[in-house]
């Protein structure tokens, strides 16, 4: 089965989302009303909450896999919550999916200066890409020829 996950912030980028997961996902600019984006006390990305009249700018993936939304999941931490989100494609039309909401426990986190994309494409994007690489590298099991022979020998 496969999902689909409304993105904002540094997910946007191609590069990190293959960096979490592994993976490219076709893609399709959305925007989530009634939620507020702003970065997030002493970290380098935002998060989004509920918030009227407030509109989210963001990418709408589809197709992806349950090991990708696994991964997703340990990315975001208890930080986040996913939620089931309705967004405007940029023809009009409505689509379903889930969105990383800041948990309730962790809206205080939530800052009044907004996210900025191109800020951090220029600042810290490849720093980023390449945390979110060793993030993937530590969650995944490690392949081995010796685990291998191992499991031959049986």
């Amino acid at each position: 089965m496969s999902s689909r996950l409304f993105v904002y912030g540094t997910l946007e980028f191609p590069e990190v989302m293959r960096a979490v997961t592994g993976r490219l996902f076709p893609a399709r600019s959305a925007v989530l009303e009634g939620y507020r984006c702003a970065m997030l006390e002493g970290r380098r990305y935002p998060g989004i909450a509920l918030a009227p009249g407030s509109t989210t700018h963001g990418l709408l993936y589809s197709q992806i896999d349950s090991a990708a939304l696994h991964r997703l999941d340990l990315f975001e931490t208890t930080l986040y919550e996913r939620r089931s989100v309705a967004v405007r494609l940029a023809n009009g039309a409505l689509a379903f999916g889930e969105a990383y909401v800041v948990a309730a426990g962790q809206r205080g986190l939530l800052g009044a200066e907004p996210w900025d994309r191109v800020r951090f494409a220029a600042d810290q994007l490849a720093d980023y890409v390449a945390d979110c690489e060793d993030f993937r590298r530590e969650i995944e099991p490690p392949e081995s020829i010796d685990g291998l022979a191992s499991s031959r020998k049986s």
